[in-house]
C-alpha cells in the first residue's frame, strides 16, 4: 500500500518473490490499456 509520503509496503500474501512495479498517472483507475508513460518503475525482490 502507498501512503501518503509515498512509502509503501507490500500486504498480499504470495509465493513470488520478484515483481516489477510500475507507477503511471492515468486519467481514470479504470482502463484497458496504459495510455500514459511510467512515472516510476522499480524491480523489487523480496527477502526468502
Amino acid at each position: 500500500m502507498l501512503k501518503h509520503h509515498f512509502k509503501g509496503s507490500p500486504d498480499a500474501v504470495t509465493p513470488h518473490r520478484r515483481f516489477l512495479i510500475t507507477v503511471r498517472s492515468e486519467p481514470d483507475g479504470w482502463f484497458a490499456e496504459p495510455t500514459h508513460a511510467p512515472r516510476f518503475i522499480a524491480d523489487l525482490e523480496m527477502p526468502s
